[in-house]
């Protein structure tokens, strides 16, 4: 028997915290990288070239470099290199020739602008999902199918991918019956917080699953980890 690979033994340890597994594959992997970034190079030549390139992270990541005790100094050592660099592309602009701001403002000129590369962090991020997923959706049916249901499924935007990607017709199933169940149970507990919220049920005691459904509801559609857009 071949040995489990990694991916597959970073999920066995998601799958032990409610909430979509690949989320938080996807966050940790994301802080390791900006945990390394704050720890070592941050003041590297060829790191601060890429974060040019890409004018920084996004919004996200820009302030999940606040989160880290003890590291705002690397985080303003980077913000400060990064603001240089948009004053250096502010001082070096020109007017743009062609359509008017008008249609530039309103997305109408295709052309108006080169688009800066994409936040480093959510493109790791990415990578480290989809290949995630692959494992996730490679050893479902009968191995991880009842651990991804105990953590409540994967999140709407994750589990889109997932049902384009399982070609296979039992993973399909399987995907379809767990998180049918998962999202019932969901249903059902925002039902009952709604009912016993009317004055004429009012008597009657809100647990604390039927309280806390519309925050696991939430992170259900958009996923358990905030995303940049």
């Amino acid at each position: 028997m071949s040995q489990p690979s990694y991916y597959y033994q970073e999920l066995q340890e998601m799958l032990q915290q409610p909430g979509c597994p690949i989320c938080h594959v996807g966050r940790k992997v994301a802080r390791g990288q900006l945990d390394a970034l704050l720890y070592d190079s941050v003041t590297d030549k060829e790191s601060r070239e890429k974060l040019a390139s890409s004018m920084g992270f996004c919004s996200a990541h820009s302030r999940e470099l606040l989160s880290f005790p003890g590291e705002r100094l690397g985080a303003t050592i980077i913000e400060w290199a990064l603001l240089r660099e948009a004053q250096r592309r502010l001082k070096a602009s020109a007017p743009s020739a062609g359509s008017s701001w008008r249609k530039r403002l309103l997305g109408q000129d295709s052309a108006a602008a080169a688009a800066a590369d994409p936040c480093p962090v959510c493109t790791h991020q990415a990578e480290i999902e989809a290949r995630s997923l692959r494992e996730l959706l490679e050893h479902l049916v009968g191995d991880l199918e009842r651990p991804l249901a105990a953590a409540g499924g994967l999140c709407w935007p994750h589990l889109e991918l997932a049902m384009r990607s399982a070609s296979d017709a039992p993973v399909h199933r399987a995907l379809v019956s767990l998180h049918d169940q998962v999202w019932q149970g969901l249903i059902d507990q925002m039902a009952e917080f709604i009912r016993k919220r009317d004055y004429r049920f009012s008597q009657e005691t809100i647990s604390d699953e039927e309280s806390a459904a519309v925050e696991r509801s939430i992170e259900t559609l958009t996923g358990t980890y905030p995303r940049a857009s």
